[in-house]
């Protein structure tokens, strides 16, 4: 195969490999977009797994119409992103084979080379997303990156980290930020955190955004920019606990996005609280930031569903939890600022201009 087949992806730290791509053009477009700014092209950069496509057309016929066993490969509240497939049993040490025959998708993997041969229809562009994302996070897990459960924007230069639990707020404290207050966006619910010879490093992370009505009502111009309409057909409302999936390209086009690869300093962390009755915003006191308690917002991708049905990246994969507490520690040195209710963002950002000048947070030796 030449050269000009063959481009490497980095988002400085993860990389793969994209081979014969044009195979199927749409997939190409669509993937590269979805990435993109997270992801950019450097044919230089290391890279920890390769994709190679194939239009689904090409998979062998003895697997395409093979028994095997039902995978799961993802379950979500989504119904798009329920992902199924039938893994068979192939003669060959270490091969898996594994097809959903309702997208025409089909999976020939070699876990010790981080190698797949991606057989592709126009269907098969969700299981290429996640397949992408969830293996570069296994790469990111394995190099020493905390992924956080948490939102982002950026407003000078500078990365406000939000965080909470589902409900919480997160989606409607962003959206706020943005609207109301000049912030870019950064980052969905993923915020990966890294350490270098400067403290810590924060980046954003791809995502699918699934948005609630409830939340897209109080944001009217963002709902209408992403092209939703609050009511169904004969004029009546929309349940608030309703989601819609909103194609990551218009939402981006929807938001000002800021710049995703990387940021070296932390503003502040934002803890809402948006179903409270009462409004207020509070500084959260040094002696009150603690580290166990971000310790309940880290995920870890080799536990995912979705990274575990495949055997990729066995030569840096972890097998347990890495003790995030360094970096988690260096987060505690931020001012942290708990809003609560129909709270404006304003109030905060003004208890935050009162708090003494802070070194950007700087990450630590694990414990």
């Amino acid at each position: 195969m030449s050269s000009m087949s063959t481009q490497k992806f980095t988002n400085g730290l993860a990389g793969f490999e994209l081979r014969n791509a044009s195979a199927v053009p749409e997939l190409e477009e669509a993937l590269l977009t979805f990435l993109r700014p997270y992801f950019w092209r450097d044919d230089a950069a290391p890279v920890q797994f390769s994709l190679m496509f194939e239009p689904f057309a090409s998979l062998p016929e003895e697997w395409r119409d093979a028994a095997g066993r039902e995978l799961a490969i993802r379950d979500s509240s989504a119904a798009e992103f329920n992902l199924r497939g039938v893994q068979i049993d192939i003669a060959g040490a270490g091969e898996q084979v594994v097809v959903d025959r309702r997208t025409q998708t089909g999976y020939h993997i070699l876990p010790g080379d981080s190698q797949v041969t991606f057989y592709a229809s126009r269907q098969s562009i969700i299981h290429l997303y996640e397949l992408v994302r969830y293996t570069a996070l296994l790469a990111e897990e394995g190099f020493g990156a905390v992924l956080l459960h948490a939102a982002a924007t950026v407003h000078d230069d500078r990365c406000y980290l939000i965080v909470g639990n589902k409900g919480a707020g997160k989606t409607t404290t962003i959206l706020h930020l943005l609207q109301d207050h000049g912030h870019q966006y950064f980052s969905g619910d993923k915020v990966l955190v890294t350490r270098n010879e400067r403290g810590a490093w924060f980046r954003g992370w791809p995502d699918y955004p699934h948005l609630g009505i409830g939340t897209l009502r109080r944001f009217p111009s963002t709902a209408a920019s992403c092209g939703v309409d609050l009511n169904f057909a004969d004029g009546a409302p929309k349940p608030d606990q309703m989601k819609v999936l909103i194609e990551p390209r218009i939402f981006r086009s929807a938001v000002r996005c800021g710049s995703c690869r990387g940021l070296g300093q932390a503003a502040a962390l934002v803890f809402p609280s948006v179903s409270s009755t009462i409004a207020s915003a509070r500084i959260i006191p040094p002696e009150e930031r603690d580290a166990t308690l971000l310790a309940g917002f880290v995920e870890y991708p080799h536990e995912f569903k979705t990274a575990r049905w495949h055997g990729l990246l066995g030569s840096v994969r972890r097998n347990q939890r890495a003790n995030p507490r360094g970096v988690l520690e260096a987060l505690c040195s931020v001012p942290w600022v708990a809003i609560s209710g129909p709270a404006d963002f304003g109030e905060a950002a003004r208890l935050l201009r009162s708090q003494p000048a802070t070194e950007p947070a700087r990450a630590v030796a694990a414990v």
